[in-house]
This record gives structure tokens, C-alpha cells and sequence, in this order.
């Protein structure tokens, strides 16, 4: 259990006697002299808050800056504490693009715990450094904000709060410091400065600096325990986890204590999953504080390569999302010490990446363990198999081992050359032979050739599709199928028509340009007989406009119903149509067979169903 309080257990004059005789290591730390601060500065040493310099001094009476005094806080919340790592990785990587504009590179992992730890809020924090701000001395009133910032109490002291202080000069306080002052004065986290003032507007020394840390550490009295999650139940209300030294342990939430999943405030605690990291802070006996990091899975990132961020302790990839709407988004992962970079396949280096490059992350644990670069520059021939004109579009090739593969496709930005011309995109027709130059697996230039023929047979299947139209035509020796482009030309004996008009059977010229269909002519048409039938509607398939008939010989057959069937009601005589033929319906109809196909050109309802 990681514990952080003040040694105090033992017998004060051991205590005093024993830090006296060390306070002498600092070679300005009078013990005599700073009998007030002495024994605090060498507990806060001791503790590894706050450090002497490498000559042997303390510099008692130097200033605080804003920007030390919160890495100080920081390690007083457990930013140097080892069962921290992970909620540090976590700040560190969730708060990076905030302290990154903050402009102070050593104190990254500093800021992001206290942003993750709620002292400040990402703008309250810009305010505090803002403007080379942070490196100017810390005021008494802005410790005493400071020191309630850390408080577990935090949140019942409001700049609002009516208060009484004994000191001459309160009205010097700013009023919004006011009850901060107050919270402090009644912790004894801070005193007065002498003549019954506070002097507000004093600059925090070191030796001071060290007094209200002890103060605060001695009055927060904090211990926190790292656990892994068992089980959680909302209807209960409980955590059950086994904390770092294997013991089974329960936390009953009351409603009061504060929880945050992944660094976000949540009063459902069903968000939190078995497996799950959990910290769990109490002060003085009393659980204050709630933290569950949930657990990733490995996954796979891609996006463009935007550079690399760094601090003392980690490397960042900073990513934006490939999606061209999603330009202004960066996100940063955390590199594992030993990832492996790859480029077009050949393994490389993290220096050799380039601001642009279209990476591929694998995250194993929360960390990037390899990077994978498309080749920057390409070039694959092929034969085009098909197209999606959907979002920003993608082509799809037959390469030369028989394998397809699709390749996204600007429109806007392609440059397409067609049998020696400029083309679009869509005149690139299935089929065609194409050379694809490549930028990171994008295609920006396409040269494409074709060939055109004309076939002479009967068509034996027509597939409409909005995505891969197609037909097959029986030219005698051998069936072929063709893709059909969008602006297909039909004749049907020298009258224009379209390609509903078209059935199984006709006999047909087809001229294609490489594999896709471009004109139709048909030729001749199958003999067409009609039929009349009876039966009873067993099954009625609207999306097909057919149905399901049984004959009066006991047989069944599916009929299929012409677009613009006439369909009479027998019972009044009058017409109707095919969404008023139910199952149970007793019908006669006229079947036009033509070649392949049958269709019902005419229906006679008898009578309705019961």
C-alpha cells in the first residue's frame, strides 16, 4: 500500500534531535536560525519533494516560482510515486497537446498530473503560466489557493464563501483568495507573518515553500491503493478488487465520494469493467477519491504523421486522422522503448519518418510497438475490376498475381490519362489495363488503355445493380460476362429503349470497350407465347412482384408479374393492383413466355382471401 504521511510516529525529540544533526548537510541551513523551517525542510528532502543544489545548498530565502510550486504539489499528489506509472502514463498522453503549449518541457508529466488530478482546468492552468507568468514568484495568497487546490476538501471552499480572519491586513487579500486564506489559517497549513499580518502579497520563500508542504502532507495524511478490478455492481453500488498485495478488497459508493473513468467524472460505476486499474485515495481514513483507467486492447491506428513529442521520461507520435475534415485533430501515442519502424516493408528507424507520411500504428498495452510507412512513392499495373464513387471513391485492380486490390481515388485531385487523352474518372470502364502512380497507397495519376469489340450472341443473364452492373452474353463457343457502364446505348430492332426492356433470350450485338458494355442492339426477339392458368396464392413477394401459385393439379410454380400487368378484382369487376393480392386468392392469368422469362401480363382475382 503506498503511503504518504509524515513521520511522526516516533517521540518528537527523537524526531527534532535526529533532524537537527541532518539539517546541517545544507551548509546555509542554520539549525538555530531556522529552527522554524528546519526540521520541515529536511523531512521534505528526506521525502524527495523537495531538493537541495549540487552545492550542498538549500537557499532558504530564494523564491518559489508559480511553476515550481506546482511540481512541488505535484509530487506531494504522487507524481514521483511508482504505483502511479500508469495514471501518469495516462495524464501524460490524454493532456499532452494542453502542456505541450505551455512551453515548459520539463515540467510536461508535472502539469499533466495535476490537470488529470482536477487542480486546474486546462484554462485555468494557461492563465497561472500564460505569458512567461510561470516563472514569476509565488504570492503567499496564491500558496493558500494552492494548498486547497490539493486539499480533498477541495470542493467545499468557494471563492463566494463569507469569512473572518484575525489579520490586520485582510483587506489587502484579493476577495476571491479570501476563504482559501481562511481554509489554510484553520489547517494550520499556514500561519501569520508577524504584527498580526498575513502579508498577502509576500513572495513564498523555499524554506517556507517546504513549511506548508509539510503542513499539508501532515494534514492530508494519504494513502492510495492500486488495485486491478474484479467485479462492480451498479445494483450494489461496490467495487470489488485485489489491491498490489493480493488482498481482496471492497469500495461501497456513497454517493459523495468523487469517481473518474479514463480521467472523466462519472457517477454510474458500471462503466467501470472487470479488468479495469484501480487507485483508490482516502485521507485520514476516509476514501476521497476514485480512479479507474480502463484497459485497451491492442488495436491498429492509421492516420498522417504529424511529428514527435517528447518530455523527460517518454516520446510521443502525434497523428491526425487521415479524414481530410479531421485536418485540425492531433492525437499522441506513446512509443515502447523497443518499436520497430518499417518503410515500404524495410525496417528504418523513428528519425527517418517524415511530417506527411501515412503510418500505420500497432498499440500493444497502451504503447505504439511498431510503425508501418506505406511506400512513399509508387507504381502497380493492373486491370481495373470495379469502382465505389461513394465518399472520396476507390478503384479496385487485378495485379499480376491474380490478387485485387482496391486503392483510394481523389477525384478532385487525380490526373487520368485515357488511351493517350485526358479523362475523368468516370470514364475509366472495367477492364481497362491501367498503370497506378502512388503516394502512400493513394492514387494521383492513372494512364489507362483499352480495347474495344463487338460480340454477337444471345443474353443469358442481366444482373442491375448500383454497384456492379453486368451481363452475360452466349456468343456459342463460350459465355462471357462484361460489367455495363452507367450511359449504356440500347436498341431494340432499331428502336431506342432501355435496359428494363431487355430480356433473357433476345439475340443481341454488343460492343464493349475493354470488358464493360457500351452498347446494346438487339437484333431479334423469341417467339412469344401465351398461357392462361389457375391457382390458389400461396405466398405474395412484393419486392419481386411475384407469387407463389398452386396449380389445380396440386403442382406450384412461381409467377412473376409484369410492370404494367392489368390486374382486375373478379368480385366488382373494377381494377386493382398487385398489393391487393393476398395469399388464399383464387386467380387466372395470362403468361406471356418469351424465350427465358414468364411473365403474368394480365390477372383476374376470383374471389378474396378467407
Amino acid at each position: 500500500m503506498l503511503k504518504k504521511i509524515v513521520a511522526l510516529s516516533v517521540s518528537v525529540l527523537m524526531v527534532l534531535s535526529q533532524l537537527l544533526v541532518s539539517a546541517a548537510t545544507f551548509s546555509d541551513v542554520d539549525p538555530e536560525a531556522l529552527s522554524w523551517a528546519a526540521p520541515q525542510i529536511e523531512e521534505m528532502v528526506e521525502q524527495k519533494i523537495i531538493n537541495g543544489f549540487e552545492d550542498g545548498t538549500f537557499r532558504p530565502t530564494n523564491g518559489v516560482s508559480r511553476i515550481d510550486s506546482l511540481l512541488l504539489i505535484s509530487r506531494i499528489l504522487g507524481a514521483n510515486e511508482e504505483a502511479e506509472e500508469k495514471i501518469i502514463s495516462f495524464a501524460e498522453n490524454n493532456f499532452y497537446s494542453t502542456v505541450n503549449l505551455l512551453k515548459y518541457p520539463n515540467y510536461q508529466k508535472n502539469l499533466a498530473y495535476i490537470l488529470y488530478r482536477n487542480m486546474f482546468t486546462p484554462e485555468e492552468l494557461s492563465i497561472f503560466l500564460q505569458n512567461d507568468l510561470g516563472q514569476q514568484t509565488l504570492k503567499r495568497y496564491e500558496a493558500a489557493v494552492l494548498l486547497v487546490k490539493m486539499s480533498p476538501d477541495a470542493s467545499s471552499v468557494s471563492k463566494d464563501d463569507v469569512v473572518e480572519l484575525p489579520f490586520d491586513d485582510t483587506n489587502e487579500i484579493p476577495e476571491a483568495a479570501r476563504p482559501h486564506v481562511y481554509y489554510c489559517y484553520q489547517k494550520d497549513l499556514m500561519k501569520g507573518m508577524g504584527d498580526n499580518k498575513f502579508e498577502p502579497m509576500g513572495e513564498v520563500t523555499r524554506a517556507q515553500m517546504a513549511v506548508m508542504l509539510y503542513n499539508a502532507m501532515k494534514g492530508l495524511y494519504f494513502e492510495t491503493q492500486v488495485g486491478v478490478v474484479d467485479s462492480v455492481s451498479g445494483f450494489e453500488n461496490t467495487i470489488e478488487y485485489t489491491d498490489q498485495d493480493g488482498i481482496k478488497q471492497a469500495f461501497s459508493n456513497d454517493g459523495l465520494t468523487r469517481i473518474t473513468l479514463d480521467g472523466e467524472d462519472i457517477t454510474d460505476i458500471d462503466f467501470i469493467n472487470d479488468g479495469d486499474i484501480i487507485h483508490v485515495h482516502s485521507a485520514g481514513g476516509k476514501i476521497f477519491l476514485v480512479e479507474a483507467l480502463a484497459v485497451l486492447k491492442d488495436e491498429t491506428v492509421e492516420g498522417i504523421y504529424a511529428g514527435k513529442g517528447a518530455s523527460s521520461t517518454i516520446t510521443k507520435l502525434l497523428v491526425r486522422p487521415a479524414n481530410p475534415s479531421n485536418n485540425d485533430a492531433v492525437n499522441s501515442y506513446i512509443v515502447s522503448e523497443d518499436v520497430k519502424v518499417y518503410i515500404a516493408g524495410v525496417e528504418s528507424s523513428l528519425s527517418a519518418l517524415k511530417s506527411g507520411d501515412r503510418v500505420k500504428l500497432t498499440i500493444v498495452d497502451s504503447l505504439v510497438t511498431a510503425v508501418n510507412v506505406a511506400a512513399r512513392e509508387s507504381t502497380v499495373t493492373g486491370y481495373i475490376t470495379g469502382f465505389d464513387y461513394d465518399g472520396q471513391g476507390k478503384i479496385d485492380v487485378r495485379l499480376s498475381d491474380n490478387s485485387i486490390k482496391s486503392y483510394a481515388l481523389s477525384f478532385d485531385t487525380v490526373v487520368i490519362k485515357r488511351n493517350g487523352s485526358d479523362a475523368a474518372a468516370r470514364d475509366l470502364k472495367v477492364g481497362d489495363k491501367v498503370t497506378l502512380s502512388l503516394s502512400y497507397d493513394e492514387v494521383i495519376k492513372v494512364v489507362a488503355t483499352s480495347s474495344k469489340k463487338t460480340y454477337e450472341g444471345t443474353i443469358e443473364e442481366i444482373v442491375i445493380s448500383k454497384t456492379n452492373p453486368k451481363i452475360k452474353i452466349n456468343i456459342g463457343k463460350e459465355v462471357i460476362e462484361c460489367a455495363m457502364d452507367n450511359s449504356i446505348e440500347i436498341t431494340i430492332n432499331g428502336e431506342e429503349a432501355d435496359i428494363y426492356d431487355v430480356k433473357l433470350g433476345y439475340s443481341a450485338k454488343v460492343q464493349t470497350d475493354s470488358t464493360t458494355v457500351t452498347k446494346i442492339d438487339i437484333v431479334s426477339t423469341p417467339t412469344i407465347d401465351n398461357v392462361n392458368i389457375m391457382g390458389t396464392v400461396l405466398e405474395v413477394n412484393a419486392n419481386y412482384a411475384s407469387l407463389a401459385i398452386q396449380l389445380e393439379d396440386g403442382t406450384t410454380t412461381q409467377l412473376f408479374v409484369k410492370k404494367n400487368a392489368t390486374i382486375i378484382n373478379g368480385v366488382t369487376g373494377r381494377a386493382t393492383t398487385f398489393s391487393a393480392i393476398k395469399p388464399g386468392n383464387v386467380i387466372t392469368a395470362v403468361i406471356t413466355s418469351s424465350g427465358f422469362t414468364a411473365e403474368a401480363i394480365s390477372i383476374v382475382v376470383l374471389d378474396t382471401a378467407k
